[in-house]
């Protein structure tokens, strides 16, 4: 988290950006292991899924609405060129966490810019959870071999799209 913290305090430069991804990936693979251990702490209680969506949608979506909302109410932008919504499209985009999935779209605030990501990382999380309690060994293998060719498929096969799966290892 120090690589990210550092690539916002010093001026961009190329080996700064690559340590601030990283910084991103290693908080996204600790965030996910985490949660899977809630996960398997929790098991066998009633409720378990829908109680997960619930907590991470309360985490996550209160506060980045208050930020979307105020961005556009008194027209901040950070960094500090002017943003302008090309649509509403965008804008509901934004508010729901998925402006990474529009061609077209982008965060009206870019430290938002990683939380579409969190949020399909939430999305996936029990289905993962679930797939590799059932099938153990083999399905942690071919899942980590999958999710590890997907984003070098997307990249080739459909270029300039938007970057779902940057983010899967």
């Amino acid at each position: 988290m120090l690589t990210v913290l550092v690539v916002h305090c010093l001026p961009a430069s190329l080996p700064q950006q690559i340590a601030g991804r990283y910084g991103v990936l290693i908080f996204f693979v600790h965030t996910a292991l985490v949660l899977l251990y809630s996960l398997e702490r929790q098991l066998g209680m009633p409720g378990l899924v829908r109680r997960f969506y619930i907590q991470r949608a309360f985490r996550i979506y209160p506060l980045s609405v208050l930020c979307v909302g105020t961005s556009l109410a008194f027209r901040i932008s950070w960094p500090a060129t002017v943003f302008t919504p090309s649509s509403g499209v965008s804008v509901v985009a934004n508010l729901l966490l998925v402006q990474n999935l529009l061609k077209d779209s982008r965060s009206i605030s870019s430290p938002l810019w990683s939380l579409p990501f969190e949020i399909q990382m939430y999305l996936m999380l029990p289905v993962l959870f679930w797939l590799l309690r059932r099938y153990e060994m083999h399905g942690a293998i071919a899942l980590t071999a999958f999710s590890m060719g997907l984003p070098i498929a997307q990249y080739f096969l459909i270029p300039n799209s938007p970057m779902i799966t940057e983010f899967i290892p």
